[in-house]
């Protein structure tokens, strides 16, 4: 998708991608491959790896692939990206985002307004209450590039 608004001229600055669940995580990995077609991410509750509770019964998801992953987006020189989290999230909360802040151009908001767990970002408290915090945080992407 964003090579095609960049083939139809949208300039790379005025590209967000924005993701809920897998579909940020899936943003973040984008941006840790190549960054340069798209301004930033906003991620909502990022996560791939299972719930939280499903650890013991899969263990190689949350104990293996997501320690890699983390790892390799760790590793990357930057990404610019607002990651919001949800403190009652059953797959991964802010603190479980954390090691993901160590990654220059990464800030992680806690938001827990709305008491509606991983699907926070679709509920009318969230529109409500993130509504400027994440229009901030896009204006000062625009401004920056």
């Amino acid at each position: 998708l964003v090579a095609a608004y960049r083939a139809k001229g949208v300039p790379a600055a005025n590209i967000f991608l924005l993701g809920q669940s897998a579909g940020a995580w899936s943003s973040m990995m984008a941006a840790r491959k190549d960054h340069s077609g798209f301004n930033a991410i906003v991620a909502f509750a990022p996560a791939f790896a299972g719930t939280r509770a499903e650890e013991a019964r899969y263990p190689v998801w949350r104990g293996v692939y997501r320690p890699q992953q983390i790892a390799y987006l760790r590793a990357a020189r930057r990404i610019e990206a607002l990651i919001v989290g949800f403190s009652d999230d059953t797959y991964d909360r802010p603190e479980d985002l954390r090691p993901l802040e160590s990654i220059p151009g990464i800030r992680i908001l806690a938001f827990d307004a709305c008491n509606a767990g991983h699907g926070t970002a679709y509920s009318e408290c969230f529109r409500a209450g993130a509504r400027a915090e994440i229009e901030d945080y896009i204006k000062q992407r625009l401004a920056a590039r």
